[in-house]
């Protein structure tokens, strides 16, 4: 760390005044960066953050806070009794029985959102089906006991993306098999309308490994940017691919 101007510097590279008064206000600098990097790659992973991606969910987000009273609500929301609903892919992980699907049904009760998808492998939310059903959703089942190839029909035939609207599928790879065609088909559909459309979207995804492992990579990347987020629950990270690890934040419940 150099001085320039009476002020700190980061040695070796240039930089702009914002960032110089930000560098000078900062009481403990090494503490502050450490910060905002641990804030970074729980979003973005351990990718470049110049990557043309990353830039460009950048500038979507910025550009979308209109409003410094905007800003100061959510803050203050943030701060308040909902801090346990996260804004970022998030996959809670921890033994049988310690709460992960509860995790994933907080979510889906409390925020509100607009389109969800839910891959249910264990048959543990028709409860939250009913719910869902008396606030307004549209729910759409996916016949449990056909193969994974007539589900994933069945949901692309059913998949406009619009507001108050639930696909749910019970789905199982020992049940029902996995046809990672229609599957990746029904995520990239999906997200692309979603994006397009504007609409809030939650993929919730229940201990469905193979269908965690065709998530598109751009839903991975930039879906935060969109407001299309993914929620799942497992009891460990091992076998889910890496490149999708790197967009999740773990949470590990114990």
């Amino acid at each position: 760390m150099s001085n320039s101007l009476g002020g700190k510097r980061i040695a070796g590279r240039s930089q702009t005044i914002e960032v110089e008064r930000w560098l000078n206000s900062q009481k403990n600098l090494n503490a502050s960066l450490n910060n905002v990097i641990s804030h970074m790659v729980r979003i973005f992973g351990y990718r470049d953050v110049m990557d043309y991606n990353i830039q460009s969910f950048l500038f979507h987000k910025i550009s979308s806070t209109i409003s410094f009273d905007d800003e100061t609500e959510q803050v203050a929301e943030a701060i308040g009794e909902k801090t346990y609903l996260s804004n970022i892919h998030t996959i809670y992980t921890g033994a049988a029985g310690i709460g992960k699907t509860h995790m994933l049904k907080r979510n889906l009760m409390l925020s509100n959102d607009e389109f969800i998808m839910i891959i249910d492998k264990y048959g543990e939310f028709y409860d939250d089906l009913e719910v869902l059903q008396e606030k307004g959703y549209e729910v759409i089942r996916i016949n449990e006991n056909k193969i994974s190839h007539e589900q994933f029909k069945e949901a692309i035939e059913n998949s406009e993306v619009k507001k108050e609207k639930v696909i749910h599928i019970t789905t199982s790879e020992d049940v029902n098999g996995f046809d990672i065609v229609s599957a990746r088909k029904l995520l990239n559909s999906t997200f692309k309308e979603a994006r397009e459309k504007g609409i809030k979207t939650r993929y919730y995804i229940d201990g469905h490994l193979s269908f965690m492992n065709q998530l598109p990579e751009e839903l991975c990347e930039i879906g935060r940017a969109y407001n299309c987020l993914v929620f799942a629950a497992f009891i460990s990270t091992a076998a889910i691919k890496t490149d999708i690890i790197n967009q999740f934040y773990i949470q590990d419940l114990k």
